[in-house]
């Protein structure tokens, strides 16, 4: 990789927080991005974020999206994806709707002055009811929801008791999810339109303030299992609310919407 110096922008999605490149320029080979999020996103020894994103020119859609989570794999990020269409729309690259493509596929997305409006795939591989044994750790009722990427979603009652890190590391792992793994959410109930959730990233191989995904995928469970129904507000950790909206027909889900913040932390230079 040679040495050179790149312009980025912070972002944030309720916490969520994102390096963005604009590489319509094909001026960063695209083989170089793992390095780059591997490079940046660790925390008090480089710039720090929950990983990469990349904007790109693609002749089909208006562009095409890039997110690398810290460890360098890539991945469909809802958060980020809202972040990259808050920055494409500040770019002038699109207008105040927009398809774009992602690592699982088109997206439609919508730019509202205080938020983003995301369509996210329908969810797909529904496994509710799982049993995991996790030893020392006791048992659990997990269910699987695949939105783009894998979630776990566990119910509990009481959140802020729940050993996020060291519980959704064991599930992350699990026999039951692999090889590829599992992001983890666990979920409390407030009412119907109301919940809560903290979420263990696969890739990040820690909690974040917020997921995007995460929200959604706890969201849909939540309304399988009539435990909600839409819209459902997901409150995070960092304080702030994300939207989810469907439409249910029997089991089936589909119109996925996640609608939440997208804001511009800072703009920067490094030298890779």
């Amino acid at each position: 990789m040679n040495s050179r110096v790149l312009n980025f922008t912070k972002m944030s999605g309720l916490g969520n927080d994102f390096i963005v490149f604009d590489n319509r320029d094909g001026a960063i080979p695209p083989s170089e991005y793992p390095a780059i999020a591997k490079r940046l996103c660790p925390r008090r020894i480089s710039v720090g974020a929950d990983g990469i994103l990349v904007l790109e020119n693609h002749p089909e859609f208006d562009f095409r999206m890039h997110y690398l989570n810290p460890d360098g794999t890539e991945a469909m990020c809802g958060n980020g994806a809202r972040c990259l269409v808050r920055f494409a729309h500040l770019l002038g690259v699109i207008s105040d709707e927009t398809v774009f493509l992602a690592d699982d596929g088109a997206h439609r997305a919508f730019v509202r002055p205080e938020v983003i409006r995301l369509e996210l795939t329908s969810p797909r591989d529904v496994r509710l009811n799982i049993a995991l044994d996790l030893g020392g750790l006791g048992n659990f009722i997990s269910h699987f929801v695949n939105v783009g990427v894998p979630h776990a979603v566990i119910f509990v009652n009481d959140l802020q008791a729940v050993d996020v890190n060291r519980v959704g590391r064991m599930i992350r792992y699990h026999q039951e999810f692999a090889p590829a793994g599992t992001n983890v959410n666990f979920v409390m109930v407030k009412d119907r339109g109301n919940i809560e959730v903290r979420t263990y990233e696969r890739g990040v191989e820690d909690e974040t303030l917020a997921c995007g995904t995460g929200s959604t995928a706890s969201a849909l469970v939540a309304g399988l299992l009539d435990l909600a129904e839409p819209p459902v507000h997901i409150f995070t950790r960092s304080g702030g609310s994300l939207s989810v909206d469907y439409t249910r027909d029997a089991d089936a889900i589909r119109d996925v919407f996640l609608t939440g913040d997208a804001t511009v932390v800072y703009k920067g230079e490094v030298s890779i």
